[in-house]
C-alpha cells in the first residue's frame, strides 16, 4: 500500500512538472523571445494602402503652430495663418510607400494639402496608439512664369463709402433677402450698413470699425477717411508668413504701391515640426476601407 501511494504521488508531480513546463514552453516563442499577449496581436501596424486615423500639431521654426489635426491646445501660441481645423477629432490618412514621389505640380498645392501628401509617406510602421515627431521639409516649386509664382496687392486699398448691388446678387451671395438697417461684415477693417432696398438693387453705406488701427493678415493697417472713400494703409513688413486662398506664401518686397509675396514653397520657406499620432487604423483589406477613404480628402 506505501509503494502504491508512493508510486502515485510521484506520478503526479511527474504530472504536474510536465504542465509547468507546457506552460513555460507556449509563453516563449522559437526565438526564445517573449510570445504577444492578445493585447499585442490586436495592435495594428500602419501598411502602405492601410487609412490610419492621425492627429497633428505642426510648429514653423519659431515654434508657433501653423495647422493641425484633432484637438489643439487654445492657449497655445499660433501663426498668424493658422486656422482652426472644422472640428476636434482624428483627420484620416492613406500611407503610402515612403518613396512614392509627390504628384507633379506647377504650384503649391494648398498648406493642408502639402502636410498631409508627406505625412502619408511618413506613417508607415507607426502602430495604433504611437506617438511620433516628424520633420516635414518640402522644395520650391519653379513657376512657369513669374506671374504664377508671385502675388502683388496694392499696399493702400480703397474702399468706397457707398455700395450698390443687384437686388438678386445680394440674395445669391447671402441666401436671403437683404434687411433695412443690419449690419454686415465686408473685411477686417470695415462693415457695411443696409441702408435701403428697392426692387432692383441694395445699397449699404460702409462703416469703419472702431479703432484707428485693424489688424490683416499682412500686417496693421490704418483707416483713413477723405471726402470721396475710405483708404486702408498697410504697413506691411518683409518676411512676414501669409496666406492667400489655399496657398501659403512670404512677403518678399515692400513699397509705398506694393506688396509682393512669394507663393513658390509649400511652407513658405520653413521647416515644419509635427507631433502626429495614431489613433486607429483601417487595414487595406479590411470592409470598410472604401469608406474610410471617401472620409479622405487626399486619400486615392
Amino acid at each position: 500500500m506505501r509503494k502504491r501511494l508512493i508510486k502515485l504521488t510521484t506520478s503526479i508531480f511527474a504530472l504536474c512538472g510536465l504542465s509547468l513546463i507546457a506552460a513555460g514552453c507556449a509563453a516563449i516563442s522559437p526565438a526564445g523571445d517573449l510570445a504577444q499577449s492578445p493585447a499585442d496581436l490586436k495592435t495594428q501596424i500602419v501598411e502602405p494602402g492601410d487609412v490610419a486615423d492621425i492627429q497633428y500639431i505642426c510648429r514653423i521654426n519659431n515654434g508657433d503652430i501653423i495647422a493641425g489635426a484633432g484637438p489643439v491646445p487654445a492657449d497655445a501660441k499660433k501663426s498668424g495663418i493658422y486656422l482652426e481645423p472644422g472640428d476636434s477629432s482624428a483627420s484620416p490618412l492613406e500611407a503610402v510607400k515612403p518613396d512614392e514621389p509627390l504628384a507633379p505640380r506647377v504650384r503649391p498645392a494648398g498648406l493642408e494639402n502639402e502636410i498631409r501628401e508627406r505625412l502619408a509617406r511618413k506613417i508607415a510602421g507607426m502602430k495604433e496608439g504611437e506617438s511620433r515627431v516628424i520633420e516635414l521639409t518640402a522644395d520650391m516649386i519653379p513657376a512657369p512664369d513669374e506671374k504664377s509664382g508671385f502675388s502683388r496687392l496694392a499696399a493702400t486699398r480703397k474702399r468706397p463709402k457707398e455700395i450698390r448691388v443687384p437686388r438678386e446678387q445680394f440674395k445669391n451671395r447671402h441666401g436671403r433677402d437683404a434687411r433695412v438697417g443690419e449690419v454686415l461684415p465686408l473685411d477686417p477693417a470695415f462693415t457695411a450698413r443696409v441702408e435701403s432696398v428697392t426692387e432692383q438693387e441694395v445699397v449699404t453705406r460702409v462703416i469703419p470699425v472702431p479703432g484707428k488701427e485693424v489688424k490683416t493678415p499682412f500686417g496693421i493697417a490704418r483707416v483713413r477717411e477723405e471726402a470721396e472713400a475710405f483708404y486702408v494703409d498697410t504697413d506691411a513688413k518683409e518676411g512676414t508668413l501669409v496666406r492667400l486662398g489655399p496657398l501659403t506664401g512670404r512677403i518678399v518686397s515692400v513699397t509705398d504701391k506694393m506688396i509682393t509675396i512669394d507663393n513658390r514653397h509649400p511652407f513658405g520657406y520653413e521647416t515644419l515640426t509635427c507631433d502626429v499620432t495614431i489613433t486607429g487604423v483601417t487595414k487595406a483589406g479590411d470592409s470598410k476601407i472604401e469608406e474610410k477613404k471617401a472620409e479622405c480628402k487626399t486619400c486615392r
